[in-house]
């Protein structure tokens, strides 16, 4: 079953956003797993990446608490050139306030 943390983590200074999603399918051809932050119609792409050979995806980008707050949910995608619109949600959680 698939399985997803997100957690905010400071190092040398400097506040990150790190995800760990388990339980992925591979990908096939150009399709990759797609991290976001959603609000209502908004919508902040953190960053693209295939899962590695065990079926999982780690992410990390920069953000502060306050910025992360503004959003209400992440998301973990599916996408690639045959994708329709926005590609396939995989996994959704809301973000505590």
């Amino acid at each position: 079953s698939r399985r997803g943390l997100a957690e905010l983590v400071r190092r040398d200074g400097k506040t990150f956003l790190r995800m760990i999603a388990a339980g992925l399918r591979q990908n096939f051809g150009d399709e990759v797993y797609q991290a976001l932050l959603t609000r209502r119609r908004d919508e902040l792409v953190l960053g693209s990446r295939p899962v590695d050979s065990k079926g999982v995806f780690l992410g990390e980008t920069q953000m502060s608490s306050e910025k992360l707050h503004t959003y209400d949910r992440i998301e973990l995608r599916l996408v690639g050139s045959d994708a329709s619109g926005r590609g396939r949600l995989i996994l959704r959680a809301a973000i505590p306030n």
